[in-house]
């Protein structure tokens, strides 16, 4: 089990532990990869046209986050939509599900945060240096993705945390 952030030294480019697998880390073209936890997929994180891919957590579907215009895509969670955070004045979009708020989502609790172009939260994602964040599943962290030097963390599987989206 390995969860250091070595991936500026290490020639494999890929981080295990018992409960996933980071598949790729490209240095100028970022593919976070996939995590394979009953099913869940992060997907890809790019350094232009960032994607963060699908996270899949009983029908979860976190969606994309894309560098020139950046989508958030969506968040299910018995019918929650996360909406949309555009990079050029920055838009959260809606979220539907038990009291949401704009700039912060609150699915039982859960806060999403901000999205901003020039340090980006979301836990956190960073344009140069992107930091995915946590992701708290039942108190698994996600960790940090930095742009060199990625961290994957854990990702446990009944009701993920993006940010701090709960999606159970």
């Amino acid at each position: 089990m390995c969860l250091v952030p070595c991936f500026s030294t290490c020639t494999h480019g890929k981080l295990y532990t018992d409960s996933l697998i980071v598949k790729e880390v490209l240095y100028n073209n970022i593919a976070l990869g996939e995590v394979l936890e009953e099913g869940a997929v992060m997907g890809e994180v790019l350094e232009e046209g960032a994607v963060l891919g699908e996270v899949l957590e009983e029908g979860a579907v976190l969606g994309e986050v894309l560098e020139e215009g950046a989508v958030l895509g969506e968040v299910l969670e018995e019918g929650a939509v996360l909406g949309e955070v555009l990079e050029e004045g920055a838009v959260l979009g809606e979220v539907l599900g038990e009291g949401a708020v704009l700039g912060e989502v609150l699915e039982e609790g859960a806060v999403m945060g901000e999205v901003l172009e020039e340090g980006a939260v979301m836990g956190e994602v960073l344009e140069e240096g992107a930091v995915l964040g946590e992701v708290l599943e039942e108190g698994a962290v996600m960790g940090e993705v930095l742009e060199e030097g990625a961290v994957m963390g854990e990702v446990l599987e009944e009701g993920a945390v993006m940010g701090k989206v709960t999606v159970r």
